[in-house]
């Protein structure tokens, strides 16, 4: 019985060595990795979401190899609350990485119609400059805003 379970120990660091380097790989390069499993590139929202299963890859190697499973569940739960609320604040999880650059998606202002009023009472340049600040701070929305005394 001894036997059975040392094997049993050393297929299990096997496994945990192997699971946390794919974590690791996936955490660092998505990309590349998406290339090699996949046979493409990965882009978009697909890289957070292989980053996310790169962590918990990497948990998971945690969890099976040194530490206990409790260790690794935490590990896991930490590393990515702090990467989503990382992606919340740096708005690419939520915008696309041209706005994120600085490229807004919205269409421009058309110059003909720059100073005619809106049906809101509003300058159409007036609201471009609102939008794009709203887009640079994604959690501006979230803010009350104060209704007036009617």
């Amino acid at each position: 019985m001894g036997q059975l379970t040392l094997l049993v120990s050393k297929v299990l660091g096997f496994a945990a060595v192997a699971e946390a380097s794919t974590g690791l790989a996936l955490l660092v390069v998505p990309s590349l990795v998406g290339q090699l499993l996949l046979g493409q590139q990965l882009a978009g929202v697909a890289i957070p979401v292989a980053r996310v299963t790169g962590i918990a890859l990497i948990a998971l190697g945690i969890g099976c190899g040194p530490a206990t499973p409790l260790v690794g569940m935490f590990v896991y739960s930490a590393v990515v609350t702090l990467y989503l609320a990382y992606l919340g604040f740096a708005g690419e999880f939520f915008r696309g990485a041209a706005v994120a650059r600085g490229r807004s998606s919205r269409p421009p202002v058309n110059p003909s119609r720059a100073g005619s009023i809106s049906r809101c009472g509003s300058s159409p340049e007036i609201l471009s400059i609102a939008f794009s600040a709203i887009e640079r701070h994604p959690f501006a929305f979230n803010r009350q805003i104060p209704r007036a005394a009617q």
